[in-house]
Order: structure tokens, then sequence, then C-alpha cells
């Protein structure tokens, strides 16, 4: 998670911190004329190796490995571009993830080098995108994610406008396109048939300082669900996930209990539509996934779905473990 703090709660002369502000804001006005002239300066890059700690038993980077990288690479973007971030992170609010949204055109394996490019391409009066590529060494992108960031009260847990000079830092790097925005009621309940369901309680090794649950957390849990299933239900082959959304509605915390409905709510000729809901023991709906994976073999090669298979995933009865 990114956090921004208004430093009101610091001990500085009010001139002091008005005169930074407007520091910050000329110097996001230099930078906006520099990125203009130079669009890759309003890029933030890194680069490293695949190591064995990114990769499962197949060789390849999992799903879930992208979100936490994302996730790193995000907040150093905030503590490289903005002036004053380390020290005033997280006093008085925050930047929350509402939804992600990850599209997989290729994977990466151990010893594989990725290039990460980190930058905003949306900018409201509220919330603010990031977007972040998986590149190769020759440029090409393997993935590609977003994320719809809330400017959020630490106190109350509200939404709300960020203050002038935040939104003028981030339009003045704002580099515009077109950013989908995954709509979901609060309420609403996936479609398609509910093949499984679990009961979790969140652990210390879930949380961040924040102590609500990490966006890769969800991830994580969604694709072991669907593994859990497939053995559950002794179904012979993997998923290599093509293209997955998120939507947080509210928080788990620390001991929180958490309830995950699993739904199979499409399936086609070589791939499958899981939808999971995460919601409170009464029910309430806290978070929503939808993965379209790919059915393959270990060595990563597609495989159609027999009918043994069609048939495993459409069985009424819901599994519980």
């Amino acid at each position: 998670m990114l956090y921004f703090n208004d430093s009101k709660s610091i001990a500085e002369p009010h001139s002091f911190v008005g005169a930074r502000k407007i520091g910050w804001i000329l110097f996001g006005w230099m930078s906006k004329v520099i990125t203009g002239i130079f669009p890759f300066l309003a890029e933030y890059k890194q680069t490293f190796k695949v190591t064995f700690g990114l990769t499962n038993f197949t060789g390849f980077v999992g799903h879930e490995k992208f979100a936490n990288i994302f996730g790193s690479v995000r907040e150093i973007f905030g503590l490289k571009r903005i002036p004053g971030f380390s020290k005033e992170v997280g006093l008085e609010y925050l930047l929350k993830t509402c939804d992600a949204r990850y599209r997989h055109f290729d994977s990466f394996k151990f010893g594989d080098v990725i290039k990460t490019v980190v930058d905003v391409i949306e900018v409201n009066g509220a919330s603010f995108v990031m977007r972040c590529r998986f590149m190769n060494t020759a440029g090409n992108v393997k993935v590609e994610a977003t994320q719809r960031i809330a400017y959020v009260d630490v106190v109350n847990g509200k939404s709300q406008r960020f203050p002038f000079w935040l939104k003028l830092l981030l339009k003045f790097s704002e580099r515009k396109t077109k950013a989908e925005k995954i709509k979901r009621n609060r309420d609403e309940l996936s479609q398609g048939n509910l093949v499984f369901r679990q009961k979790l309680v969140v652990t210390s090794v879930m949380t961040n300082a924040e102590r609500n649950v990490n966006h890769d957390e969800y991830v994580k849990e969604f694709s072991r669900m669907i593994e859990l299933f497939f053995l559950k239900r002794e179904i012979k082959g993997l998923v290599e996930v093509k293209e997955a959304s998120y939507n947080y509605i509210q928080d788990f915390y620390f001991g929180d209990k958490m309830v995950f409905n699993l739904y199979v709510s499409e399936i086609g000729g070589d791939w499958i539509v899981f939808e999971v809901e995460f919601c409170d023991e009464a029910g309430k709906l806290h978070a929503h996934g939808r993965q379209i994976v790919y059915f393959t073999e270990e060595s990563g090669r597609r495989m159609s779905l027999s009918l043994e298979t069609r048939g495993a995933l459409i069985l009424p009865c819901i599994l519980r473990c």
C-alpha cells in the first residue's frame, strides 16, 4: 500500500509547510515540462532476475507473484517520485487499492530478467490508476497490470478527494491513457456453479503495517483455492492465468474469519472462468476476484478439457475443506 500524510501532525510552522507544498507543485510542473519532452522520464523502472522464490514447481512465475512485485515497485515509485514521502507516510491518510487487473501474454521462468515499468495513467478527483508492465530484455510486454487507488482518510476509512497539492503532483506526472474501471455492486454475488468453500482466519503473515490483508494475499488465496479444488476433485492438470481482475470493498484485519466461495462461471474448449467471493461469517462481501485460466500440462502445453474434467467442474456438490 502507498501512504501519504498532509504533515499537519508534524510540528512545523504553517509557513514552512505551505512553502514546501508550493515547492512540490513547482517541482511537479517542471517535471511535467521535462517528461513532455522526454516521456520515458515519467516512468519508474526496475530490473531483476527471477529466483526460485518467485517460481512454482513448474519453473514459471506464478500469477500471484506479479501482484506482490507490483505492490513493492509502486511503493518504491512513491519513495522515488514524491518529495518527503518516507517521512510523512501513513500518519493521516493513505492510498488504498480499489480494484486491479492483470493480463498475461507470456510467461517468465527461472533465470529470466524482468524489467518492471511503472507509471500513472489516469488521475481523478479521489483516485488514480497506476500501471505496471513486466517486460523481458527485448522490451516485449509479457504481463500488464493496473491498479485503481483511492485516497482514503486513515481515521474513518472513507474515500475523499485529494488535497490540492497532491492532485497537482499526480496530474503533473500523468501519462493519460484509457483505464478500464472494474464495476461490481457491494452486495453482488458471483454467477455460476458454487464448487468449493473454505474458511480461514487472518494471520499476521497475511497482513501489513496497516493491519489489513495485503492485495497479493487475495490473489494468492484465489490461486490456492483453485488448486485445492482440482486436488479434491482429482482433476489432472494445471491452470495458467490468462486474465484476472479483483474488486475490493472492505478490508479484513488480523484475527478476522474469512469465507471463500469458489465458482465456475464459464467453461470453454481449453479454458475455465473461476470467480471467488471473500466474505465474512455473516456473508457480507469484502472482495471479489475473477480469473480466466487455461488448462495445461505440467510442461505448460495447453490441453483440451476432457468429458471427465468437464463433469468434475460442473458437479453441483460443494467441497468443504
